[in-house]
């Protein structure tokens, strides 16, 4: 296999972007834009129409990476559709007084005011935007003179809205994740909320016209019973919307893959549609499902940082299929390998290549592929669904019957708990929603360390024109006119009968979040939470066959956690273990069915033992391929 890989100049979304009215676009932009395109391109751009969900995206561009992505990510439109909005990325572009027109700089002292504009960008929220930027010239402006810091600004990355055309332009990104998002999705979500009507009590007067757009995945699951259930999982960036749809659908045959990030859905008939026909993936999946690697580095990658030990891995087979068939053969261990040594008298090398000769792969180097696809968030596969999960098990519609919302927060004690319209709308609109974690650094307990927390209206960061401040401690409260419109699109949508909504915290491991989230789908259980010592019922304790230990109170400790459960292995020592209960019924009403200890260290999903016989360790057995296996097995 051959690495098709693009490290982009930026690997985050730019942050300067100038609104233009229509009257000024068509007057003063327009035919400097048309210009800078056919100089660019000799006069032949990239032109496409691509189909998303119901509407019809003209894009136009001089970058023949965002093309072939911009193609291979959404479906075609039938040639002669009218667009319904438009995107246009040019990159390469020095001319400094054109870059001053596109900039929307007239003056000095607009120059300096953009000037000072990049420096507050570059250095907010611990300077993320900064790190985005591989321009060393622009990631280190300050170090350079004045007039050669004006000139690095102009040549920054920046993009152009013009709302009235439904129209957005990027300028000097190669970064795809920009042209996928604001520069597409967001004008459309602007067109379609403009369409919203509302009747005299402020709700939705023309629900069958609007398809609401949802920055989310979505998968039909399948009951036991045969029933089929359709899931759009809404959630922040990073909180695990791809690892839980696919492993939703990879658990059973029957189940099937609809979207990985986005897709809209009809206010009056629930009718879910998919948008992209590859899905423009996070890499990091990998981590949860390794699986999946031969096939996510045979597709045209993104900013994906293999080492040169890595590439030679991968190049070594012709096929994924190949790649795949050598990981099921077994990866050779480190005890293996000096077996070998050992036997042969020969050196780690000559062992290596006896296991490389054999067709097979060591444990050494496929943990350091995970390891480098998970390091970069930005780093994507641009992936066809049905190489993932198999032509027939991909849709491109589904009846939406569940909204899962996700969130990470480890200070909360519950995994599922169900939820009203009202509480939906308040966790989508407040300020703070998204809870951003450390990832190398743990607490005394050894859960990630919280260090802010951002705001994420709607859970969806593709959003142009969005302005809702809802802040609890200070009362404050401004809703704009179009978030009046789109906050009755989400009313009328949580009170339909026909839609279940639930709140998914995925504080657990991945396999154990799967776990949860899938006998909730079955309608075995209503809500599901962390049972902690400082409030097990020792009769509980008892039959799961734990002990509780009292913990030091130390700086960064919660309160739930001064009191510790652990297994004592047959060795005699303690593992710390954490208890989950799954409840029928809600809130004071719910009664406790079973309750399932987990261990907190390890990959995979490691089961102590259950208070409900038989259930776990049949879903184990069904599902082996998730690297299950029992604590006493390690």
């Amino acid at each position: 296999m051959k690495i098709h890989n693009v490290f982009t100049n930026i690997v985050g979304r730019t942050k300067f972007v100038v609104t233009l009215t229509g009257e000024q676009w068509r007057t003063q932009y327009k035919a400097v834009v048309d210009n800078l395109l056919d100089e660019l391109t000799g006069g032949e751009p990239f032109e496409y129409l691509a189909q998303i969900g119901h509407f019809v995206v003209h894009y136009r561009g001089n970058d023949a990476h965002v093309d072939e992505f911009y193609r291979r990510n959404w479906p075609p439109a039938p040639a002669n559709a009218t667009p319904d909005a438009g995107t246009i990325n040019i990159t390469g572009v020095k001319d400094l007084e054109i870059l001053k027109l596109l900039k929307g700089i007239h003056s000095e002292e607009d120059a300096k005011a953009a000037l000072e504009k990049m420096y507050q960008d570059l250095n907010e929220g611990g300077g993320k935007y900064r790190k985005q930027i591989r321009d060393e010239r622009i990631a280190h402006i300050e170090d350079y003179p004045y007039e050669t810091q004006i000139e690095i600004m102009l040549e920054s990355p920046s993009a152009i809205y013009v709302p009235d055309e439904t129209l957005y332009i990027t300028i000097n990104t190669n970064y795809y994740g920009e042209v996928k998002t604001k520069s597409s999705l967001g004008p459309l979500d602007d067109m379609i909320t403009k369409r919203i009507k509302l009747d005299e009590q402020g709700r939705v007067a023309n629900p069958e016209e609007i398809w609401l757009s949802l920055h989310t995945g979505c998968v039909v699951y399948t009951r036991e019973s045969g029933e089929e259930r359709g899931i759009a999982i809404i959630a922040p960036t990073g909180t695990g919307k791809s690892t839980n749809c696919y492993g939703l659908v990879d658990a059973k045959p029957a189940c099937a893959l609809v979207a990985d990030d986005f897709g809209y859905v009809n206010l009056a008939t629930r009718e879910f549609v998919y948008s992209e026909r590859h899905f423009y993936m996070r890499t990091n999946i990998a981590e949860n499902f390794p699986h999946l690697i031969p096939y996510l580095v045979n597709e045209p990658l993104e900013n994906v940082e293999f080492c040169r030990e890595s590439i030679e891995l991968i190049e070594r087979f012709e096929t994924p299929e190949e790649m795949h068939e050598a990981v099921k053969r077994g990866l050779a261990t480190q005890e293996e390998i000096k077996d070998l040594m050992r036997e042969m008298n020969i050196s780690r090398e000559d062992a290596e290549n006896i296991i490389r000769a054999q067709g097979r792969i060591t444990y050494r180097d496929y943990d350091r592929l995970v390891d480098e696809m998970c390091a970069n968030p930005a780093a994507r596969s641009l992936i066809d669904p049905c190489i993932m999960v198999g032509e027939e098990k991909f849709r491109t519609t589904t009846t939406l019957t569940d909204i899962v919302l996700g969130v990470r927060n480890y200070d909360e004690r519950f995994i599922i708990r169900q939820l009203e319209t009202d509480e939906m709308l308040d966790i989508l609109t407040s300020q703070g929603n998204v809870y951003n974690y450390l990832q190398d650094e743990t607490d005394a307990d050894g859960y990630p360390i919280c260090f802010s927390r951002t705001t994420e209206i709607y859970y969806d960061p593709y959003l142009i024109t969005v302005h809702v401040v809802r802040d609890p401690e200070t009362g404050q409260e401004e809703i704009g006119e179009l978030d009046r419109l789109r906050i009755a699109a989400w009313r009328h949508l949580g009170d339909n009968p026909g839609v279940n909504i639930i709140w998914f915290n995925t504080r657990l491991p991945a396999p154990q979040s799967q776990f949860a989230l899938r006998r909730y789908m079955e309608g075995e259980v209503d809500e599901v939470y962390l049972i902690k010592g400082v409030d097990i019922d020792d009769e509980l304790c008892r039959t799961l066959g734990l002990e509780k230990h009292d913990k030091e109170p130390v700086s960064g400790r919660r309160p739930m956690d001064l009191v510790g459960l652990y297994e004592r292995a047959r060795n005699g020592s303690l593992r710390e273990v954490e208890v989950v209960g799954f409840y029928k019924g809600s809130g004071e009403n719910r009664q406790l069915l079973d309750a399932v200890a987990f261990s907190k260290v390890g990959k995979g999903l490691a089961q102590v033992r259950s208070w409900s016989e038989g259930t776990v360790d049949e879903f184990f057995e069904a599902n082996s391929h998730l690297n299950v296996r029992t604590l006493f097995s390690e």
